[in-house]
């Protein structure tokens, strides 16, 4: 995946559309589109980053069913907020 920002987002305030599951290819590779484009423009100094995720492909997953069993959607969040996403919606 390669990402290119065309234009200078440099103190302004972004909102990036991506859901994380879709017909044709798997969640894991929206989210892996979603998590590089934040960190470009995180890089390229926005001020203020929102993801905007109309379709969270990880949202079911957010109570523990097990003991041991991950909390996938605590998981995703956390990722998006370590690749530069101020908020997400």
């Amino acid at each position: 995946v390669n990402v290119i920002i065309h234009e200078s987002v440099r103190d302004c305030d972004v909102f990036v559309i991506q859901p994380t599951c879709n017909r044709g290819s798997g969640p894991q590779e929206h989210l892996a589109e979603l998590l590089i484009m934040l960190d470009a423009i995180r890089r390229s100094n926005a001020n203020r980053v929102t993801a905007v995720i109309p379709l969270y492909g990880y949202a079911r997953q957010n109570n523990k069913e097990k003991s041991r069993s991950p909390i996938t959607a605590r998981l995703v969040t956390d990722l998006l907020h370590v690749a530069g996403a101020n908020r997400v919606l």
